[in-house]
Parts: structure tokens; sequence; C-alpha cells
């Protein structure tokens, strides 16, 4: 139920009440349009519903009231028991209570059950970098960001255990279990050295590790520098919900349908950490095999009147997605969805379909694209002897000598460009005075590199929203972000693509509109303010700048290269132009 739910803090800033009841309609909408839909024996009867407001700046009983009240009308809807879930937390005592008075004074029947647990013991595996090998932080550094989004790190006075990834953990577990198996070690002798191979920056091909697990006192020794690290292994319990209790009280094994149960610790520090603990879970899972996304189709020409509006929203209503309708100045329009990808796509069409969108959306294309189509979405092979393909193949190997560009291929997703091209004719409206741009084009963009790591990057391209922020890892040097460099160089030593003997990196064109230059912060959430003594502001003069002017992106140096990062979400901030396939030596 909770990938229906609107997150509970927005942009950093705290929900209300009024939010968390429309939160709930629209879960019972959900419901009662599914229920309508389905066959009878399929409906939904029993749903179960997360204690949404602890955590995010609610008075407790206010919140309790919000829910009990929108969830009396639950059975309307079909539905003939709600569940309210919960871990065991001190914190949740108040809401528990409010919830059970409330209940009361509505004579709405309300069992309350603790979020029962179970516990799985662990081995796990663990390297220890220092603080300052060899006079330098980097190793260690290094480490903190590979490991950074997990979390499980151990710290340990002058360095830090880090956990081998999930792949090596297994190997590593099993080669150990056989040699300390009775007579399996001296039987075979080449079981007591476990092998493996880990990615490096320097190295294209990784480097090769050995770790001897018949010594008491374990060490992994780099084969290329004879540099040894310890290893432990170590025991390790961790709390997980007991499922097979959840489906039985929440009437699964009745031969019900139950819609999900979601458990998440609900006593995070802060909205923003909740939130990105939620968006964490969503990006690495998926529901029912789909994953849920965000993205804003702007109308940057257009303001919708109360009428438009009212148009759109019932369009939209016929869909199972969350959407927002934002109009800036009384002079453009956004809107704003979220949902699972077969509906997100299906919302997304009807948009761009609708009458009010085809007649307030004036987009220009580039000559060589094969189609403009709205539903066009492709991978075009750029001819080898083109002046195209040689433009893009010398801006990529005049960083890249020794590479040979085997293929390249244009990128025509003609919902994202249009995406993209609103959102850079917002930016250039926000810097104007009196209809008068005061940044040019190439003040506001960049063509510049980006590797997909391990994710192909016909996926990235080919998606309705390319790259997003939550792919990247929180530990990054200037936090989480969408990472672009200057250079094809940079990119190729650790972070293009690797698949079939070829190496692939995108070509972005890039909204990095006013760059902020800073030196690294791993803290960062986004660009922060532009301050009172900035250039741009003397543009703007003193009564027409922009209240709460920020950046729109930041940059700075590592590795002698100028990288660049954006951090929006579902919003189109660059648009991918090229993959280029290539070798190296």
């Amino acid at each position: 139920l909770c990938s229906h739910i609107p997150s509970a803090a927005i942009d950093g800033m705290l929900d209300n009440c009024g939010k968390l009841r429309q939160a709930m309609r629209n879960a019972l909408q959900y419901v009662k349009n599914r229920n309508e839909a389905a066959d009878p024996t399929k409906q939904l009867r029993s749903i179960a519903v997360p204690l949404l407001g602890t955590g995010f700046g609610y008075n407790p009983i206010d919140a309790a009231k919000a829910i009990m009240e929108e969830m009396c009308w639950a059975s309307s809807c079909g539905i003939e028991r709600v569940w309210f879930l919960d871990q065991r937390l001190s914190s949740l005592d108040d809401l528990k209570t409010a919830l059970r008075q409330t209940a009361q004074e509505s004579n709405v029947t309300c069992e309350q059950h603790d979020l029962p647990v179970t516990y799985v013991d662990n081995q796990e595996w663990y390297y220890f970098v220092g603080k300052t090998e060899r006079d330098s932080s980097q190793n260690h550094d290094l480490a903190m960001k590979d490991a950074g989004h997990a979390r499980r790190w151990i710290p340990d006075g002058d360095g830090t255990w880090f956990p081998f990834s999930q792949s090596i953990q297994g190997q590593l577990e099993s080669a150990y279990q056989q040699c300390i198996s009775p007579g399996t070690c001296l039987a075979s002798p080449p079981t007591r050295v476990f092998s493996f191979n880990m990615k490096n920056l320097k190295y294209p091909n990784g480097i090769n590790y050995k770790i001897g697990l018949d010594s008491l006192q374990m060490k992994q020794k780099n084969t290329k520098t004879g540099f040894e690290r310890r290893v432990v292994r170590k025991s390790s319990r961790h709390q997980v919900p007991d499922l097979e209790v959840i489906k039985e009280i929440s009437g699964y094994n009745n031969g019900r349908e139950v819609l999900g149960i979601s458990y998440m610790a609900l006593d995070c520090a802060s909205p923003q950490k909740a939130c990105q603990s939620v968006k964490s879970e969503i990006s690495a899972g998926s529901w029912g095999g789909e994953k849920l996304e965000s993205f804003c189709i702007p109308l940057p020409d257009h303001a919708l009147s109360s009428d438009e509006e009212v148009q759109m929203r019932e369009t939209l209503s016929t869909f199972k997605v969350s959407f927002d309708i934002r109009t800036f100045g009384g002079q453009s329009s956004s809107i704003y969805l979220s949902g699972l990808s077969k509906e997100m796509d299906r919302a997304k069409d009807a948009i761009v379909k609708h009458p009010l969108y085809q007649a307030n959306s004036f987009y220009t294309f580039p000559d060589n694209w094969t189609s403009t189509d709205p539903s066009h979405n492709a991978l075009v092979d750029v001819a080898t002897g083109s002046e195209e393909f040689h433009a893009v193949a010398a801006k990529f190997v005049g960083d890249l000598p020794s590479a040979i560009v085997e293929r390249v291929q244009r990128v025509e997703n003609v919902l994202l460009y249009k995406s993209y091209q609103g959102n850079l004719q917002i930016l250039h409206e926000r810097y104007s005075v009196n209809g008068q741009h005061i940044l040019t084009n190439e003040q506001l963009i960049k063509k510049l590199w980006h590797g997909t790591s391990q994710t192909d990057p016909e996926v990235v391209v080919l998606s309705s929203y390319g790259t997003e922020k939550c792919h990247s890892s929180p530990s990054c040097l200037w936090g989480q972000g969408n990472y672009f460099s200057t250079t094809s160089a940079y990119v190729d030593r650790g972070y293009a693509h690797r698949s079939n003997g070829l190496k692939k990196m995108v070509l972005f064109e890039v909204i990095t509109g006013l760059a902020c230059d800073m030196n690294q912060d791993r803290s960062l959430l986004k660009p922060p303010p532009v301050p009172a003594d900035h250039w741009v502001r003397e543009k703007f003069g003193e009564a027409n700048a922009p209240p709460n002017l920020s950046f729109d992106s930041v940059t700075g140096v590592t590795c002698e290269t100028r990288v660049y990062i954006t951090y929006s979400t579902g919003v189109a901030q660059q648009y991918p132009l090229y993959i280029v396939s290539y070798k190296t030596p």
C-alpha cells in the first residue's frame, strides 16, 4: 500500500495533516478502483496501513485523527478490516494510544499488533583499511565511497572494517567452510588460499587478491604490490520481519489477497533521511516486477487555467498514479507524476496526446532525427563516414587518444527531449529581466561525458527520465547526484560500462545553469543558495532577483578533471545525445 501513498516530506519541507488525509484517500481510492474491476473472489478485503506521521513533525493525536477519520469510509471501498502495523518503537506509543482513543470515539473496531520479527544469524567477512595508508587517505576515502550506500562498515581506532561484496562473501565463506571441514583442508591444499578479483580505477582489469584461510590472523594480499590487509570473519544478527506471521495475521492464509505490507523504520532523525531511506529501498527493489518512478512534464509556454487544470486532473484521475499540477507566475505550468512504470507510461502517453498539451507545446527537434512522433524512442546508428560520426568521435578521442571508436548511436527519445527542452526554457525565463535573457545558452548548457558503470547505457537513455540521482551513492565526493565529466578519459578510468569486449559511455547535454564551484562535500543534498554578492544578482538588479535564488548545479575538480553535478529527481536536467562504444589497448 505504501507505494501508492505520497512521501510524507517533499523537497525537505514537513507535510501537514491535509496531505496525510489526501494520502489515505488516495490509498483507499486505489483499493476501491481495484475492487470494482476485480473478480469478487479476488477483491481486497483487508489492507495494512503504516502509522504515518511519526518522525515527521505531526502531533500524534492530530495524525491519528486524520488517519482514523479517513479510514472510517473504508467499508464503502469493500474493505472489511484495516490493519495498522508498526515497529515496536517507544516513539510510537503516543500514536498508538491516540489511535485507540479515536477508534473508540468513532465506534470503529481497531486491533493493534506489534510487527512480528525474527532474527537471522549471518557470518560476514570484512577487510581493514587504515584512515591513512602510505601517507594518504585516498584508500580509505574510496572504500567509504564504495560502501557508503550499505553503511555496514565498522569503525575501529585508526581505520575501518569494510564488508566484502555479496558475491565475494558467498565464495569466501564457501572456501572457508571447505578448509575447516575435517580432512578437506589436507586433502585439497589449494582451498587454503582464496583468490578473487576486485575493480580498481587504476587498473582496467582490476586487481587480484589472495587470502590465506589456514591462519588465525588472516590477511588479504594485493598480488601486484604485495600490500596486505587484515581480514576477519564476524558473526552478526539481523532483525527482519517475520513474513509468515504477518501473512497469518493479515488474513493472507485465509484465501484473501493482501495488497502489501511495508516495514520501514519510522524513527528516522529527520524527514529528509526518512525519504532518502524510502527512495533507496524503492530504487533497489521492485513492486511486482515494476519500478516506482517520478517524472515532470513542463508546459513552458502556457499556464493552465482553472478549467484546463480540471480537465487535466480528470484525465489523470483515470490512472493509478499520484499527480500534482503546479503553475509558476501565471506564465507556465508543470505536471508532476509518480507511480509504477506501466501506469506512468499510460499517464504520460495520455498527457502528450491531450489537446491541451498538443496546442500549447512548441518544440524543435534536430534535423537528423528519423521521427518526432510522440511515442518515438530509439537508438539510431550514426554512419561511420558521416560528419556527425567524426564530430562525436573527435570530441571523444581528444581526451582519450588511444581509444578506437567502434560505434556511435544517436538517442532519439522524444518525450525526454521535450521535457529537457521545456526545462531549459523555464531556466531561460528564470534568468530574464523584462523579457531579456541575462544568461546565454552557452552559459546554461554544456556537453559532458557520463558513465553508467554496471547499468547498460541503453536502459538509461531510453528511459522516460534519463539519469536519476537515486542511482548514485550518498557518499560520493559532492554528495548523491548525477555526475558528469568534461573529459572522456576520466569516465574511462572506472565508470564506463563494459559489455561484449567493448566499453560504453554517454555524451550528455546538461543544463548546468549557474554552477557553484566548491570543494568536495559528501553531505550535499542540493546546490547551495547564491550569495548576496554574486555577479548574477547585479545582472538582475536589486528589485528583480528571484527570492531564494540557488545555484542550478555544483562543479569541482577531482583527479585533475573538472566535473559537474546535478541533483534533479524526476526532472530532465540533462539529455543523452549519443552512446559511444569503443576499445582501448
